[in-house]
C-alpha cells in the first residue's frame, strides 16, 4: 500500500448506459510521481487530498485502487464518542421541539431560548447527569390532562 496526495485529476470517461451508468474513470497524478486511472462508481465523489492506494501496472496502463481503512468486521467497530454525543444532542433537540410544539399549537409563544433550554435538559437526562432545575415554560402547569377518550388500553 502506498500513500500520496492527488495533485491532478482529469475525467477520461463517463459511462452513460448499462450497469455502470453514471460511473466515471479519472486519470490522477499524485505528488510522489505515481499516476494512473481510478474508477469512481456512480454516486461517489471524486477522490481528493491524500489517499492510501495500491498501484497495479497493466498492459492498458496503471490502475489505482483506493485502500479504505478497515475498522473491524461485521459492523461492530469501536463506537465514536463524539458521534454518539452528536446523535444524543440531535435527539434531545428534536424531542424538545416536539414537546414544545404542543404550546405552539395552542398559540402560546415559545422562544428559541425555551427550545434550547428544554433540549439541554433532555440532553442531560440522556447522559444521566444530575438533574437540573426544570426549564421555565410558563404554560407547562396549564397543560390539560389527557383525554379519557384516547382509545389507549390503559
Amino acid at each position: 500500500m502506498k500513500t500520496g496526495l492527488i495533485i491532478n485529476n482529469d475525467q477520461k470517461k463517463e459511462f452513460t448506459d448499462g450497469k455502470w451508468e453514471g460511473a466515471k474513470i479519472f486519470y490522477i497524478t499524485l505528488d510522489n510521481g505515481d499516476e494512473g486511472e481510478i474508477f469512481v462508481p456512480r454516486g461517489q465523489a471524486v477522490p481528493t487530498g491524500t489517499i492510501n492506494y495500491n498501484l497495479q501496472e497493466t498492459e492498458y496502463g496503471n490502475k489505482i485502487k483506493i485502500v479504505k481503512d478497515q475498522k473491524g468486521g461485521g459492523g461492530f467497530g469501536k463506537a465514536d464518542p463524539a458521534k454518539s454525543a452528536s446523535i444524543e444532542r440531535q435527539v434531545a433537540l428534536k424531542e424538545a421541539v416536539t414537546f414544545l410544539g404542543y404550546f405552539i399549537a395552542k398559540g402560546e409563544k415559545v422562544t428559541k431560548v425555551d427550545v434550547c433550554n428544554v433540549a439541554d435538559y433532555f440532553d442531560d437526562w440522556l447522559k444521566k447527569k444530575p438533574a437540573k432545575e426544570v426549564p421555565k415554560v410558563t404554560e407547562l402547569q396549564q397543560a390539560p390532562p389527557p383525554s379519557s377518550n384516547d382509545e389507549l388500553p390503559f
